[in-house]
């Protein structure tokens, strides 16, 4: 049995001013979508055969987390492919907002990367 694709909602970071949006399953037509770029629509409903996907919008400020199928959802799994697609989103909201990656500024990293895990694995329960 195939898993539902799954909108669980959206994580504002309003410091940097971005939007985080979480998905999970096979995503369809009929999966209640956000508004996000029509290009990360089509990018989410297309077979994805990865266990996870990070995609971003910068003219949007938009940033979509996709979790695979039931088998990447069980807990070990799940922690490797969230943690992985969260650390895309916080290395390229710090870029995006002009702290490159340095030890003097590994303590944002740390920071922003935790609280994104926190609120992921919370809307997703």
């Amino acid at each position: 049995m195939k898993s539902k694709g799954v909108y669980h909602g959206c994580i504002h970071v309003p410091i940097y001013g971005w939007n985080v949006f979480v998905f999970s399953g096979e995503i369809t037509e009929q999966t209640e979508f956000p508004v996000i770029p029509d290009w990360m629509k089509k990018k989410l409903t297309e077979k994805q055969t990865v266990a996870g996907l990070f995609l971003s919008d910068s003219d949007s400020l938009a940033m979509c987390i996709w979790i695979g199928s039931k088998k990447q959802r069980r807990e070990r799994k799940l922690i490797e492919a969230v943690t992985h697609e969260v650390f895309h989103a916080t290395y390229l909201m710090l870029d995006y907002a002009g702290v490159k990656m340095c030890e003097h500024t590994e303590e944002a990293f740390a920071y922003l990367n935790g609280y994104l895990n926190n609120q992921v694995f919370t809307i997703m329960r």
